[in-house]
């Protein structure tokens, strides 16, 4: 899958460093489990990545396979490591590969195809709509999605509004700008377009901010489920 890029030794050496001179928040999940976001606890570097453990944190997670996910600004970094769990902390090793989520131009994230997201369009240009889009990338600020329908033709500037689904997650309602668009009667989709997010409630804010790095999540267990 071309989203990810296992570091070199190099990098992965760089990175280490970077991350231990930062105040940085790890985000970590295991099958099943929701996702935990702790601290660094700082001290001496090593190739462990030890944490704050969370109050709501269980002890039955102890060495169980968890994936954990490095955010240093806008970069994602993914690894599968075990925890090992005291009274205090959390520890994740860093033996095992690396990998960065490489996105496109406009930190945009391709969504597999065996992944379900979609847009269910409730309202087009001040008409009322009943369609459902696929959602082919996406980022902070907006998505790409595929129709299969050629009516209405989509025009740029036109306001679109909907229900954004990533898996099986909560609905999120946003409102976009059609930022660009392209015509395509012999594909599967008959009309692409690119939306820029213009509007969204204080708690979708968050929740779609949530949701894009539990997709991210998502998709590198499908990556890795893909390594031989």
């Amino acid at each position: 899958m071309e989203n990810f890029k296992k570091l070199t030794s190099a990098e992965k050496k760089h990175l280490m460093e970077e991350v231990h001179e930062r105040n940085l928040t790890l985000f970590f999940k295991f099958e099943n489990s929701q996702v935990y976001k702790a601290k660094m606890l700082r001290g001496k570097k090593s190739d462990l990545l030890t944490v704050r453990r969370p109050t709501n944190f269980a002890s039955n997670f102890h060495r169980k396979m968890a994936t954990v996910i490095i955010a240093i600004e806008q970069e994602r970094y993914f690894l599968v490591s075990p925890a090992l769990v005291d009274a205090q902390s959390v520890q994740f090793n860093t033996d095992g590969a690396i990998f960065h989520l490489h996105r496109r131009k406009l930190r945009r994230t391709q969504v597999p195809g065996v992944y379900p997201a979609s847009l269910m369009i409730k309202k087009i240009h001040d008409s009322l709509s009943f369609l459902k889009g696929v959602v082919m990338d996406i980022s902070d600020e907006g998505l790409r999605v595929g129709l299969n329908s050629e009516a209405p033709l989509i025009k740029p500037g036109w306001e679109i509004m909907g229900t954004l689904r990533l898996g099986n997650r909560r609905g999120i309602e946003i409102k976009c700008r059609v930022r660009h668009h392209s015509f395509h009667p012999r594909s599967a989709f008959k009309q692409i377009f690119g939306l820029e997010i213009i509007e969204m409630s204080e708690y979708s804010k968050t929740l779609y901010k949530n949701q894009l790095l539990d997709f991210q999540r998502d998709i590198f267990v499908i990556f890795m489920g893909g390594q031989s």
